[in-house]
This record gives C-alpha cells, sequence and structure tokens, in this order.
C-alpha cells in the first residue's frame, strides 16, 4: 500500500488542484452528454462508459481536497448508495430511462438540462427519505429483537441458577 501511494503521489494527474479536477470532471462530463443529445446514445452515458469513470473520478479527486464538515451533509451521504441502488434496480432502471428519453424528446437541450438536474435532486430526495425509514426501522427491529433474545437468554440464566440452588 505504502508503494502504490508513493508512486500514485508523482502522478501528474493526482497532483491537480481541485479547481483543475472540477474543470477536467465538467469536461468529461459534458462529452457524453453532448454525444448523447446528438446521437441519442445511451452508451455514452452508462456507468461503463469510459467518460463517466473519468469524470466520477476527477469528482472523487477534487473532493479529497476539499476539507469541510457539515452534518447536514453526513447525515445525507449516508444514503447516497441507496440512490444508485433503487434507480439501478431492475424494475425502475426501465422507466427511469424511458421518462428521461421522452423528458429530452418533449423538452429538448436546455429545458432538458434544467429537468434533469430538478428532477434529480427530487429523485435524490426521495431515495434519501425511503432509506432513512429503512434505517429506522431496522433499527427499531433490531432494537426489539435484541431486548426479546436478551430477555429469554436472561430467564434461562435465572431457571439455570435456580435449578442448581443459586
Amino acid at each position: 500500500a505504502a508503494l502504490l501511494y508513493q508512486y500514485l503521489s508523482n502522478v501528474k494527474i493526482f497532483n491537480l488542484n481541485t479547481s483543475e479536477h472540477l474543470l477536467l470532471y465538467v469536461l468529461f462530463t459534458s462529452i457524453p452528454v453532448i454525444l448523447f443529445a446528438t446521437k441519442h446514445d445511451l452508451g455514452t452515458i452508462a456507468y461503463s462508459s469510459p467518460f463517466v469513470i473519468l469524470a466520477s473520478v476527477f469528482f472523487f479527486l477534487a473532493f479529497t481536497k476539499m476539507h469541510f464538515s457539515s452534518k447536514a451533509i453526513n447525515y445525507i451521504s449516508v444514503s447516497t448508495l441507496s440512490i444508485y441502488l433503487i434507480h439501478c434496480h431492475p424494475l425502475i432502471a426501465p422507466h427511469f430511462k424511458e421518462l428521461m428519453r421522452d423528458a429530452y424528446d418533449f423538452l429538448g437541450g436546455g429545458l432538458y438540462m434544467l429537468f434533469a438536474i430538478i428532477f434529480a435532486t427530487c429523485y435524490g430526495f426521495c431515495c434519501v427519505v425511503l432509506d432513512k425509514a429503512r434505517i429506522w426501522t431496522w433499527n427499531l427491529l433490531c432494537k426489539h429483537l435484541l431486548n426479546s433474545i436478551l430477555s429469554q437468554f436472561n430467564n434461562f440464566i435465572d431457571k439455570l441458577f435456580t435449578r442448581i440452588g443459586l
């Protein structure tokens, strides 16, 4: 791990400043959006697209250089995986793609981008709310289950000690 870190620290692309990483992120995000807008090719915006992967790497690298603390961001960031899992679910993804394609066909370039940003924000918010409900339910269930198991264990120990005369 130390050798890998030492090697990567000598690679120029990792040593760019935050603004340069964000600029590269915007560039590698814009290319597939433009290609998609002109060709309607969903492959350019797929998660496996080299443009999307590079954009993600540069977005990640930009945030590794930032130092801030926010309870709201930490609260929401716990649920970011749920956003991905929900919108990539086989029952959701086809409807999501159809909605976005229809929105693009109906709205065109500029309005579509505004719609996509507003929709993604609302969709993400709904996914976070669902995930928070899931977390709350799971914690409640685990607490109830754990209390039940501990209660049964205590009853077992009490009966055991009563039988052996302690």
